[in-house]
């Protein structure tokens, strides 16, 4: 009897540490998927003010922006090096067939003028080398 006794004991134990592991590895696996949502919606955000801070960069450029003699059309890629404090250390236009050299030469001037660019509302998301599409405005 209590043979039997003992042996019940022993078996509700390692039903108890049965389910004890299980519920760690259930809550390890929710801890787990819990940080994996949390960092998509982090870099999601980071995503999105990023966006926010270009289109803020490239709302100022368009601004300075002045339309060349005989016109403008197509798009240019725009390379931007600049300071944390927005200030404007280089310009390159990338050379392609949609933007010819007098527009290239009016979008890397107002860059220039636009110095300095806005600075990212988070500073943690600032990059020294800011790359965009410059279209002029549609007519």
């Amino acid at each position: 009897k209590q043979k039997r006794i003992a042996e019940e004991k022993q078996r509700k134990e390692e039903e108890r540490k049965l389910r004890d592991e299980e519920m760690q590895a259930e809550a390890e696996r929710l801890a787990g998927a819990m940080e994996a949502e949390e960092a998509a919606i982090s870099s999601a955000k980071r995503s999105s003010l990023i966006k926010q801070w270009e289109n803020s960069i490239k709302l100022r450029v368009r601004s300075k922006w002045l339309e060349p003699p005989g016109g403008a059309s197509g798009e240019c890629k725009v390379e931007v090096l600049q300071a944390r404090t927005g200030t404007v250390l280089d310009v390159q236009v990338v050379p392609s067939a949609s933007c010819d050299p007098a527009m290239q030469e009016s979008v890397a001037r107002a860059v220039r003028r636009a110095d300095p660019l806005p600075r990212p509302k988070d500073p943690s998301i600032f990059d020294g080398k800011i790359n965009f599409t410059f279209a002029p405005p549609e007519q």
